[in-house]
């Protein structure tokens, strides 16, 4: 009736891995072991000290991937809205724009999520936000020029 989501015995530890699960590993065979508050302080230390800096290449590589994979497909999606304004752009421009268009949205994430905001919906106005911007980097990207206006003509 405490919470725990552990109990550790002489013979077994029993912890909790869902409301629904419940397991238990049998310790009769460790002939020697203590545990206290100190010791699991320590560990926590330790964990805290060095789980950081060996992690944070893990993550990082998974992230770059993570963005890889987001803007290939969303040149994916360009591709797409170049289909319905019925103009020509090739894939890698596409994807070119998608990562610009990202841009704005990672900017924001990165704030909301400093500020420890809770936005409803925020994958989803993010994905709009990205692609928004998408639309309208094709839009522009795809424009025939504008006319040169002769710059004696306005002087004179």
């Amino acid at each position: 009736g405490t919470g725990a989501k552990m109990l550790l015995t002489r013979k077994q530890l029993i912890a909790e891995k869902s409301a629904m699960e419940t397991r238990a590993y049998d310790l009769s065979g460790v002939k020697n072991f203590s545990v206290d508050r100190a010791k699991i302080a320590g560990w926590l230390q330790l964990a805290k000290t060095w789980l950081v800096p060996l992690l944070f290449p893990f993550v990082l590589v998974f992230s770059y991937f993570y963005r890889i994979t987001q803007v290939f497909i969303y040149g994916l999606i360009g591709l797409i809205i170049v289909q319905l304004l019925h103009v020509r752009l090739p894939y890698m421009a596409s994807v070119r724009l998608a990562i610009i268009a990202i841009t704005p949205v990672l900017i924001l994430d990165t704030l909301v999520t400093v500020l420890n905001l809770r936005i409803p919906l925020w994958s989803l106005i993010c994905f709009g936000i990205a692609i928004g911007y998408l639309f309208f980097g094709i839009k522009a990207a795809t424009q025939p020029p504008a006319e040169s206006v002769n710059p004696r003509l306005i002087q004179g």
